[in-house]
Formats: C-alpha cells, sequence, structure tokens
C-alpha cells in the first residue's frame, strides 16, 4: 500500500534539518478511489513532529497549510542534544525516522 519516505539531513542536526518527503505508489486502490486522492491532496495540511525517544513527549510540532511541497526546512535550534523520533501526517498517512540532535 502506499504511504510516505523521509529523507532527514544532516542526522545528527545542530540547528536545522533538511527533509524531503517521497510519495510511494499505493498498488492496492481502484483508478476511481486513486482520482479521490487525488482530488483531497489539493487542500489540506502536512503536519510534523519530534519526540524525545527516552520519554515520549512532544518537543517541537510544525504544520504546513498545503500538501503540495515536498521539501522543508525545519529549526530546531535550542533542542536539547539527544535520540528524537520524526513523525509526519499527511493525507491519512505518516511516516516516521530516528533524529540525533548534537
Amino acid at each position: 500500500s502506499g504511504g510516505y519516505a523521509i529523507i532527514v539531513s544532516p542526522n545528527p542536526a545542530t540547528s536545522n534539518l533538511n527533509m524531503s518527503i517521497t510519495e510511494a505508489a499505493d498498488t492496492t486502490t481502484s483508478a476511481t478511489s486513486n482520482q479521490a486522492a487525488k482530488i483531497s491532496n489539493t487542500a489540506g495540511i502536512t503536519k510534523m513532529y519530534l519526540y524525545d525517544v527516552t520519554t515520549g513527549n512532544l518537543v517541537k510540532q510544525w504544520t504546513y497549510q498545503e500538501m503540495q511541497s515536498t521539501n522543508y526546512a525545519l529549526n530546531i535550534a535550542g533542542i536539547k542534544a539527544g535520540a528524537y523520533l520524526f513523525k509526519m501526517e499527511r493525507n491519512n498517512k505518516t511516516a516516521s525516522t530516528k533524529i540525533i540532535v548534537n
């Protein structure tokens, strides 16, 4: 089924993260439902979260009022050094990856 792949660099990071989103093809839907999905993609939001791996607490959140962009520059200045889980949500699909902050 479809989903997203995310690439975050640099990792480890200090003050900025560059994130790239790639949408994987969904081979489980019909042409009709694909058409409906494309219509819903034109208006919506992209949400990104940074969670502390040790505590599970949400550390930072970003919300973008669009879904067309595939590249984002995220400011993480002031976030303490450690391991984090980066999660993004778009169109009822999610993707996540581990981030190290120095």
